[in-house]
């Protein structure tokens, strides 16, 4: 974890607990507003980059914290990889069972199969939802990410990773809609979780699904060929 002090800027200062979405060198960062007077990094074993900031910091301000510990996140994300690397044999029996649970047993894709296959899926898929839920987007990009399932912009851009192919489609829907919601609530309060829950009620079951089996997908996506 790494901390600073930094002057009030020049924004309006902000309710505690309010999340925003950063867009930072590092890509998207979540950034929680808390009480207390200096402001936190932390990383994650998911690779996540996580801020915490006072009310008075404005979002300029908190964009320019993460970037300017940018060698120091990357370090911290580095320890997590070696951390996974070190469980070899732990992760190789899962990611078996990711290729022959997720995919059906068959031969895994490619990256660049796994991309175009992830776009097909995904692109119609993004249309239905948001015609659901009554909301507009803004383009979609699907990649290979290290640290993200999806994010949105502020904008209303949407980026999915392609190794959500891997998943069972529950989880696939839930981080579409999840990022969909962030076009009526750009944070995660219960209001957004309210959005979600109305579109997709079982959304706690795919959240926890990426958590117990995420680490096996960003490996197995390491070792794509």
């Amino acid at each position: 974890m790494t901390e600073a002090n930094r002057g009030q800027g020049p924004e309006k200062k902000r309710k505690a607990t309010t999340k925003i979405i950063l867009e930072t060198d590092l890509g998207p960062v979540e950034a929680t507003i808390w009480q207390k007077k200096r402001a936190t990094i932390t990383v994650n074993n998911r690779l996540e980059v996580k801020l915490k900031a006072p009310a008075f910091y404005s979002r300029r301000d908190m964009t320019a914290f993460v970037n300017q510990n940018a060698a120091w996140i990357e370090k911290a994300r580095e320890r997590f990889r070696k951390r996974q690397e070190d469980k070899s044999p732990e992760q190789k029996r899962e990611i078996e069972e990711v290729k022959e649970g997720l995919w059906k047993g068959e031969k895994v894709p490619s990256r660049s199969e796994l991309k175009k296959a992830a776009a097909s899926y995904f692109l119609p898929l993004i249309e239905r939802e948001a015609a659901g839920m009554g909301v507009t987007y803004d383009g979609v990009t699907i990649r290979f990410q290290k640290t993200l399932w999806g994010s949105c912009s502020a904008k209303g851009h949407i980026n999915l990773n392609a190794m959500l192919m891997m998943a069972p489609e529950n989880v696939r829907r839930y981080v579409v809609v999840h990022e969909l919601a962030h076009r009526l609530e750009m944070n995660h309060s219960k209001r957004f979780w309210d959005h979600v829950g109305r579109t997709m009620p079982d959304w706690p079951y795919a959240r926890r699904w990426l958590k117990e089996h995420g680490d096996a997908l960003i490996l197995l996506e390491s070792r794509l060929p």
